[in-house]
């Protein structure tokens, strides 16, 4: 056990894994009222606008770390992810399950392989059968749809999202095939030269074609017509020096027209976006947008995705509608048939997760989430919800951290008392709470895992506070008394630890 130094803060001793998540509750305001983003129940009719309201962030799970590149995601295991989320997770707000990359990948396992994908007789990618047998419709196998799957899955009151790589199937401009409802074939909508997706089996679209609308159009009306929810939109960075935003604009309209309220995510996005895409420009036609490139399974993964300047000059653009996506925190269990042998899970080192788990430590697993919530960023664990362990269900179901994520504004990064600096190594991000008379604060220590611990702070003034005020101090993760504290918050903190308090009673507010 180990106690935080806090500056006037009489503290408790903690264990030394824990990070700390700082609520400032003022005027002596110390309980909230019920929670808005608790979904309705599976059989109401306010279900599917729940669902598809983009108006706060959301808790999702994918399919894609937990099940890299391993043959064993099918539908049951799908469904072991729904009737999870349902059974333990939903009562505190999550509800999206995204599957993400393979499900059009054929073969009775997941295995990418250039060109072996399902598509029918328009061009659209449709589910595995061989995986998926309730997609197959009155046994013909050269088409496929989710009606199934999705209505199984609104009846537990989950919603359900499909990976889209931009571009048109390369085996569909192979074979000419025709768009729906139109004189086009696939082959001509295609940008010249050719240039190949990330994820090298589709071919980039020429968006200033005719054809290409009506092919994102027919793809929109299917799923739409399957009642799938939302889309990921994948791979608009700028592939072969190209820009992909007129793209992204022609599958935000299609679902704008023929989604149903299907809504948008964008990945990967700004920074890693070079042709001028910016979040703004994103999120007009995305109420969630990727804020930098997948998250690894390192601690340097997640400080570049989620304790960088980006995220600081994007937090003021954070609201209802305009969300960033900081991508997977690594937590939990996974799946990995490159795991075999002496092999990791993909082109590089500790890529994903390279073991059955993830290797964060407690300390930056906490550190990380509290910027998830902070930042107002969908929640995406990357462990598989069906084999959670203590520790990932606690971490995902804590009501008060939840909170930020879904009843704060104003989310922004301010300068460390300490280093005077935004860049670390001291970190501090706050917000404010939608409906109370409270403020949320975070501190973290960026620095490297070999140096000494230091301390990072806060002068109360900066969160909107006067140099007089004296609070209560609550620890937010385990809601232990710690004390007051008085014009200014500070932690000593070793290296990838965080401070996630709470402040009540608050006097003299500014």
């Amino acid at each position: 056990m180990q106690s935080q130094d806090l500056h006037h803060v009489t503290t408790m001793s903690t264990s030394s894994s824990f990070s700390w998540f700082l609520v400032v509750a003022c005027a002596g305001v110390t309980t909230a009222d019920p929670s808005p983003w608790i979904p309705p129940d599976p059989s109401s009719p306010e279900l599917l606008p729940y669902l598809r309201n983009t108006s706060r962030p959301k808790l999702a799970y994918s399919t894609w770390v937990g099940w890299y590149m391993d043959g064993g995601l099918n539908e049951t295991v799908l469904w072991a992810q729904v009737e999870a989320m349902a059974d333990t997770l939903r009562p505190h707000g999550w509800t999206h399950i995204l599957h993400d990359y393979g499900w059009q990948v054929c073969g009775t396992t997941f295995d990418v392989k250039e060109g072996c994908i399902h598509v029918d007789a328009h061009g659209r990618i449709y589910p595995s059968y061989e995986r998926y047998p309730s997609t197959t419709v009155d046994g013909d196998r050269t088409r496929g749809s989710w009606k199934a799957f999705t209505d199984r899955a609104h009846s537990r009151g989950i919603a359900f999202g499909l990976h889209l790589m931009h571009g048109v199937p390369k085996l569909a401009v192979e074979k000419k095939l025709n768009i729906l409802n139109s004189s086009y074939t696939a082959d001509e909508i295609v940008a010249m030269p050719l240039c190949p997706t990330f994820i090298p089996d589709h071919w980039t679209i020429n968006a200033s074609h005719p054809g290409a609308q009506l092919y994102y159009d027919s793809l929109i009306s299917m799923w739409a017509a399957d009642g799938i929810d939302f889309v990921y939109l994948d791979g608009i960075v700028a592939d072969c020096g190209w820009c992909h935003l007129p793209e992204a604009t022609l599958v935000a309209d299609s679902l704008r027209r023929l989604g149903n309220g299907m809504f948008l995510y964008t990945s990967a996005g700004p920074p890693s976006m070079g042709c001028g895409a910016s979040f703004d420009a994103l999120s007009e036609i995305a109420p969630y947008v990727r804020v930098g490139a997948d998250t690894i399974d390192s601690w340097e993964g997640s400080v570049l995705n989620g304790f960088s300047e980006y995220t600081r000059l994007t937090a003021p653009s954070i609201g209802p509608h305009h969300f960033g996506d900081l991508a997977s925190l690594m937590v939990g269990r996974v799946h990995c048939v490159k795991n075999r042998g002496n092999q990791t899970c993909g082109p590089g080192p500790d890529y994903y997760i390279p073991g059955p788990y993830s290797s964060m430590t407690e300390d930056e697993v906490y550190a990380y989430a509290s910027m998830v919530a902070i930042f107002r960023s969908t929640w995406w664990p990357s462990g598989v919800l069906s084999e959670m362990d203590q520790f990932q269900e606690a971490l995902l179901t804590n009501d008060d951290v939840i909170r930020v994520t879904m009843s704060s504004t104003r989310t922004r990064q301010v300068i460390d008392a300490k280093s005077h600096s935004y860049s670390g190594p001291g970190i501090v991000w706050t917000s404010d709470d939608e409906t109370e008379n409270w403020k949320y604060v975070l501190l973290v220590n960026i620095a490297n895992a070999d140096t000494t611990p230091q301390s990072v702070a806060v002068d109360l003034v900066e969160i909107g506070l006067s140099p007089t005020t004296t609070c209560d101090v609550t620890s937010l993760w385990d809601k232990a008394s710690l004390g007051k504290t008085t014009a200014q918050l500070s932690a000593q903190l070793k290296p990838h630890a965080s401070l996630f308090v709470k402040l009540t009673n608050c006097s003299n507010l500014q």
